[in-house]
């Protein structure tokens, strides 16, 4: 393995993907609001229902990241390498049965899920299509998640920069030139996927030099230490992503136009910029958590991660207020509706407590689930998103009538809560029993 990089090193190009990763949603939303509020929603509402689906992927690609860093740091490369091929194998059957299921249950599912009438018929279009190319999707995140443990993160770097440059285009010529609406954004991401899935998949095969090394571990063995890790934190992800569909719901009963949806729709888009430093925080800081548990330095990694969750605190925090100063000059590129306006700066206030606990909750979750000690993450998500995002969102959104500012509230909670336990089972220092690569 070459020379092992910096946390900064790793953290620059993963965070700069990641903003364009974002921005592929932004300029999805932007275009689309040229067309209407709705069309808005009914992508928005579209896209939380089908994370339901394909966050199934990340069985593997979760406890890949955990196996292949633990093994990389330990010099057993070729290791990593076959757990990749286990990884593919997986995720390829995974691809194809759930995106036959989009293909011909798209209605029954949104049906299920009582999106808003208003909302209905764009969202069928967008889910089934977007969905029924779910193959891309279980296949890229293997291969991204592959590049990073080995150091290469400028790599998918600049594969994310021709996805959002090939979006934009497409973009432009399905919505203004060739009024396709919803249909266009769909077909423009599914041609951006393509491109960067190819160019990925070109990436693995030239820049990670294949080791020949005989396995000491049957293939068996490494695909259980990769459930380990991915099923729980994968079914954690599921649970997550169920539990925004629920409170989807709740949000879809709240007017039958969606206005409130839409405006979730809105603030999702600007929000999720307010935690993207945190995100490229807690997966770097969890690539070196591997390596250095590879190489028998649990002190080490305990000390450097407490001190990149400070920072990623800071950023979270500074990124959110800067957010709420600008709010509704931000909103107003999207929309003019005075109700949607109205209520966005109270949303991007109660959001700088949110993503204070959503920065300590990426960062410190990430570094358990690597060290292995992903039950727990899982265990303390599905108890305080049901009872505070889903049970917030009904209790103060729909019974006592604050509508989404109810949900942003619960989703505070909800973040919160879980950040803070995170923090003490971190410091409690009892993810070193759980860890899969024993090297002292």
């Amino acid at each position: 393995m070459k020379k092992q990089k910096t946390f900064f090193q790793l953290f620059i190009p993963i965070f700069i993907e990641l903003v364009f990763s974002v921005l592929i949603g932004f300029v999805d939303t932007f275009m689309l609001s040229a067309i209407g509020d709705k069309q808005v929603g009914a992508v928005g509402t579209a896209n939380s229902f089908i994370s339901i689906f394909v966050i199934s992927f990340n069985i593997i690609s979760s406890g890949m990241m955990a196996v292949m860093t633990q093994y990389i740091g330990a010099k057993k490369e070729h290791i990593a390498q076959k757990a990749l091929s286990i990884g593919l194998s997986i995720n390829l059957v995974l691809g194809i049965i759930i995106s036959c299921l989009f293909i011909f249950f798209t209605p029954q599912i949104l049906t299920m899920m009582k999106i808003a009438p208003g909302l209905k018929e764009d969202a069928i279009i967008y889910t089934r299509l977007i969905g029924g190319t779910s193959l891309i999707m279980a296949i890229t995140p293997l291969l991204t998640t592959y590049l990073r443990a080995f150091g290469c993160t400028t790599s998918p770097l600049v594969v994310t920069l021709v996805g959002n440059v090939i979006n934009i285009v497409f973009n432009a010529i399905f919505i203004y030139a060739c009024s396709m609406g919803v249909f266009g954004v769909a077909l423009a991401t599914i041609i951006s996927r393509v491109v960067m899935f190819i160019c990925l998949l070109i990436l693995v095969n030239t820049l990670i030099k294949k080791d020949e090394r005989k396995l000491e571990l049957s293939s068996f063995t490494i695909f259980k230490q990769i459930i380990r890790i991915g099923l729980p934190a994968a079914l954690e992800t599921i649970m997550y992503n169920i539990s925004m569909s629920l409170v989807m719901t709740f949000v879809n009963m709240m007017d039958p136009d969606g206005l409130n949806a839409t405006i979730k729709s809105y603030c999702g888009q600007i929000t999720n910029f307010c935690y993207i430093a945190s995100l490229a925080m807690a997966v770097s800081n969890s690539i070196i958590v591997g390596w250095k548990i590879g190489e028998g330095k649990y002190d080490e990694c305990f000390k450097i991660t407490k001190k990149h969750c400070i920072i990623a605190i800071l950023c979270g925090s500074v990124s959110a207020l800067i957010v709420t100063i600008l709010g509704r000059p931000l909103m107003s590129i999207f929309t003019k509706d005075v109700n949607i306006l109205r209520i966005v700066p109270i949303i991007f206030a109660i959001d700088i407590v949110l993503e204070i606990g959503r920065a300590t909750n990426l960062l410190i979750g990430q570094a358990l689930k690597t060290a292995g000690d992903a039950v727990f993450t899982v265990v303390i998500s599905i108890i305080f998103t049901l009872i505070c995002a889903v049970g917030g969102t009904y209790l103060f959104g729909n019974l006592l009538g604050l509508l989404i500012i109810g949900t942003w509230i619960g989703l505070a909670l909800d973040e919160f809560a879980r950040g803070v336990l995170m923090m003490m089972r971190w410091n409690s220092k009892k993810w070193i029993d759980k860890i899969i690569v024993k090297n002292h």
